[in-house]
């Protein structure tokens, strides 16, 4: 366990009403008692005990709660770095100086969902100019105290307000905001999504346009590095390919408004997870009450640890994706949990349309020669290991190569089948793990040589290695 980043929603309390808010709709439910600034001194003390690098203070409205930055130079003093997500009403002067002085706040992120008319209609408040003023000071303020300080904004994406977020980012542009993160609204339970995938397409062409011309940072994150990589290639843009991290109950914990900690803010004890839930003993963990060590080595920590390390779930879309577990950790909730076809459709969609691509031009390029199998051969297969039974010559061969295997499964598929069938079943063999930007003739030539290789043997595929 390296718990090193750590989300905390220090409070429930706001005083706006987002439609698409979860906590907004919590709070109709909960008590708005928080704890006390004795409690979060506590927890503040077991996280820099353990270590723990970084805390990003979400709500509510983390400016909200009760004595924030009293607790931010607290924080400061423990040597934690923080980020601040805000809604940026609260960014009054007087309180952005509170910020810039605690010493230990490097991010600051506000949420802006559209231009004045939107956004006040989505945040059902009349407080985009006020947001607008602010974050005119902060940035002022920042440069002339000459302070090591980001400041971006997200916006997550309705379906109603695209066209004003094009708008948006000049605006954002001019007053020398960071970055930018557009976020997807996506209804967890269900894992509905917002766009088509064309729909996504035509967004990432229209901000790659614009990251041309702006020089804050456009980062995307309403959809996967595969496909924000697939625009950049395709249309000659230079996207950020946003992270999409994990580390839950490795690297990463969630601490709610009350204390409660879990391995990640979607480990939480709903009807998603009961059935990790289910068999634990101990899941209720109050971090104000209870040892970070306690916690970490608790069933819940375990469960999701186990989760996490378990290679052999794994989505179809991420076979063969450059970036999966390099930039992009699929949540391992969703994997465990839900239909991973669904949940990262858009990915198994654009690899399905590249392929079906290479097909049409495979089909048109290859001589559609026929092949069959040596009766003299069997294939053998289990779910790590290959082997050939050369019955003639009393040989087993131990098939390493993965695309040899693709092909040589296709093969005994049917006794018999032409070339460009035989290209098309390895495309989508889990055995072939394709990273679709070394290209089409790059694959070709691979999958040529290999096919080459296998029609020239008289065991169909030479000796990798003599068991026998």
């Amino acid at each position: 366990m390296f718990l090193r980043n750590v989300k905390w929603d220090i409070t429930k309390r706001c005083f706006l009403g987002c439609y698409f808010c979860l906590n907004a709709k919590e709070r109709k439910l909960a008590s708005l008692v928080e704890l006390t600034y004795e409690e979060k001194k506590k927890i503040v003390d077991e996280l820099a005990r353990f270590g723990v690098k970084r805390i990003q203070l979400l709500g509510g409205e983390p400016l909200y709660s009760d004595r924030i930055f009293d607790l931010l130079d607290y924080i400061g003093y423990k040597g934690i770095k923080v980020g601040i997500n805000t809604n940026g009403v609260m960014l009054s002067e007087a309180n952005i100086k509170r910020i810039l002085n605690a010493n230990c706040v490097d991010d600051i992120i506000i949420s802006i969902d559209g231009l004045e008319k939107l956004h006040n209609k989505i945040r059902a408040a009349n407080i985009f100019n006020i947001i607008i003023d602010n974050l005119n000071t902060l940035i002022k303020l920042k440069k002339q105290k000459n302070v090591q300080l980001t400041v971006g904004v997200n916006t997550v994406l309705t379906g109603e307000n695209t066209e004003d977020i094009y708008e948006l980012l000049y605006v954002l542009d001019g007053i020398g905001i960071d970055y930018w993160h557009g976020l997807e609204l996506v209804k967890f339970d269900t894992n509905e999504k917002t766009f088509t995938l064309d729909e996504i397409i035509e967004i990432l062409k229209k901000l790659g346009q614009i990251q041309q011309e702006v020089s804050l940072i456009i980062k995307p994150k309403f959809t996967f590095p595969f496909i924000v990589q697939y625009v950049n290639i395709t249309y000659g843009f230079k996207l950020y390919l946003a992270e999409h991290f994990c580390g839950a109950g490795l690297t990463f914990a969630y601490i709610d408004w009350s204390g409660r900690f879990y391995p990640c803010d979607r480990a939480l004890p709903t009807d998603l997870n009961k059935d990790i839930y289910k068999n634990l003993k101990n899941h209720k963990l109050y971090l104000n009450k209870t040892s970070l060590d306690k916690c970490i080595t608790s069933d819940l920590f375990k469960a999701f640890s186990f989760i996490y390390a378990d290679e052999t779930i794994k989505a179809k879309a991420c076979i063969g994706c450059p970036y999966h577990k390099k930039i992009c950790y699929p949540c391992t909730v969703i994997l465990k949990n839900m239909d991973t076809d669904k949940a990262y459709v858009y990915c198994l969609e654009m690899k399905q349309r590249i392929f079906t691509e290479w097909i049409q031009k495979f089909k048109s390029e290859c001589l559609n020669d026929e092949y069959v199998i040596p009766e003299n051969v069997i294939l053998y297969k289990n779910t790590s290991t290959m082997y050939l039974f050369d019955v003639k010559l009393n040989n087993i061969y131990e098939i390493e190569d993965n695309l040899i295997k693709a092909i040589l499964v296709s093969l005994y598929n049917n006794s018999s089948k032409n070339k460009s069938d035989i290209f098309t079943e390895v495309l989508f063999s889990p055995h072939t793990e394709i990273n679709v930007f070394d290209g089409y003739e790059s694959f070709v030539t691979s999958f040529t040589t290999a096919f080459t290789d296998i029609q020239q043997k008289g065991v169909i595929y030479d000796i990798s290695k003599t068991l026998l």
